[in-house]
């Protein structure tokens, strides 16, 4: 990273509360990283961040993030949050960069094509009754980790189909927590703590390995069956590149499983969690959604080809969407370049906030206010709206995860009704996402909710 910056031709506001020597790191211990972020907003388009030594710029603007991200993409690499991450991800699609990332996208398309999310649509309505089916009427459930059984239930159904698939599933289930956690905190720190053997490193470390070592074993025994299995390791397994009809190795494979069962697990689950806890605050929210489901549905269950109906668990989602966003991101200048008429040396980190950006009220009227309807008109500037990133650099997965978010959301929403336990109070931790540390529900059946 950069440790000064060069004159600018506007000047470049600083962020309040620095000291000497620390800059700005006791402000934002002191009053979180996401508030500090979203605080910023009110102090220019681009504005300095003082961590220690380290200067860092923070884009508030969405235009301008916007040309970091899609019109001058090319100038930026994908900064330290991302680099921090090969040690869990390696170097697939969410790490990569250039031509490689390039080549990784178009082989990897095929397994989010709509053919393909129709015929995960069964699966992922089949896995939320299976686990729904479980529940017990009166029972207090920790919804926070019943989210997140679903999820891995359907990335293991959709990645691996076979019993050995099982096993690692089972696996990466124990090892990825660990992983994920550990992911924000060696963003945070110098690269000589995140390589002493402390027991947490050498837990860390263990884990990728044996995450490594099962979805080696399946590979391999994918590949001595030669048997199409129909799920996404088959698809990446299988998959050629068109211009020189070559497939990727067990390395890039593994490092794009890990990619897509962290996302499609952990952010996935958090997103689901949020959409309860919305319906839970929000009464009128929850019958607008069985009133739509009764009429687009009747009695019968969703399909893939009844989304694009719900117009109404849509704009619910994209609401929960906007206000639960990750909180931070991060990209680095590669040659010098000029943004917003301030010039930014080469090797300079930037960070932006998705969660920042749609908190803002300049893009937002009221944007503490839960209000699906917004999105009957707004935003007019979809650049606004910046949860699955943009550009070239775009989840690959956000297709795939609304698909997931909206059949979960009507399987549940038509058969239960949970509530939050009297005396809840929400605390929230940051992760990729801000996600509640616990989120304790009760569920009762919908038809003895109808009855009572």
């Amino acid at each position: 990273m950069t440790n000064s910056l060069s004159s600018s031709t506007h000047a470049v506001p600083t962020a309040p509360g620095r000291v000497p020597l620390l800059g700005h790191i006791p402000s934002v211990l002191r009053h979180s990283p996401v508030t500090t972020l979203r605080s910023l907003q009110a102090h220019g388009d681009i504005v300095a961040l003082h961590l220690g030594p380290v200067t860092v710029y923070v884009v508030n603007s969405p235009d301008l993030i916007h040309r970091v991200l899609v019109t001058e993409t090319d100038n930026y690499g994908k900064g330290r949050l991302f680099t921090r991450s090969t040690d869990i991800i390696g170097n697939g699609i969410a790490t990569s960069e250039g031509e490689f990332h390039h080549r990784q996208r178009r082989l990897m398309s095929p397994a989010f094509h709509r053919t393909q999310l129709r015929t995960y649509g069964e699966v992922m309505r089949g896995q939320t009754e299976a686990i729904t089916g479980t529940w017990q009427p009166g029972a207090v459930l920790p919804l926070e980790k019943e989210m997140n059984r679903l999820t891995a239930r359907v990335a293991a159904k959709t990645l691996f189909t076979s019993e050995l698939g099982d096993r690692a599933v089972a696996e990466v289930q124990k090892t990825v927590p660990l992983m994920t956690k550990e992911a924000m905190r060696r963003v945070m720190v110098p690269d000589v703590i995140n390589r002493l053997p402390t027991p947490g490193n050498r837990r860390f470390f263990a884990a990728i390995a044996r995450t490594r070592k099962i979805l080696n074993e399946v590979m391999s025994a994918y590949e001595e069956q030669g048997v199409d299995h129909g799920d996404l390791l088959s698809t990446l397994l299988r998959a050629r590149d068109e211009e020189t009809g070559e497939g990727m190795t067990h390395a890039q494979v593994h490092d794009e499983l890990i990619t897509l069962f962290i996302a499609g697990t952990e952010t996935t689950s958090t997103t689901l969690s949020w959409l309860f806890y919305e319906i839970t605050r929000h009464p009128e929210v929850e019958e607008r959604l069985l009133a739509e489901l009764e009429t687009v549905l009747g009695d019968r269950a969703v399909t893939f080809d009844d989304l694009p109906k719900l117009e109404y668990a849509a704009r619910f989602v994209d609401e929960t969407l906007r206000l639960h966003a990750p909180w931070l991101s991060m990209r680095r200048t590669k040659v010098d370049v000029e943004l917003g008429g301030v010039h930014i040396p080469a090797e300079t980190e930037l960070i932006y906030s998705p969660d920042a950006v749609h908190h803002n009220p300049r893009h937002y009227p009221d944007p503490e206010r839960f209000e699906p309807d917004r999105w009957l008109s707004a935003p007019a500037d979809r650049r606004t709206f910046i949860t699955f990133g943009a550009g070239k650099h775009k989840c690959i997965g956000d297709h795939f995860a609304r698909t997931l978010i909206l059949i979960v959301l009507t399987t549940i929403v038509r058969k239960w009704r949970l509530t939050t336990v009297p005396g809840y109070k929400l605390r929230e931790v940051p992760d990729v996402l801000l996600r509640p540390k616990t989120l304790p529900m009760t569920v009762e059946a919908r038809a003895a909710c109808r009855t009572a």
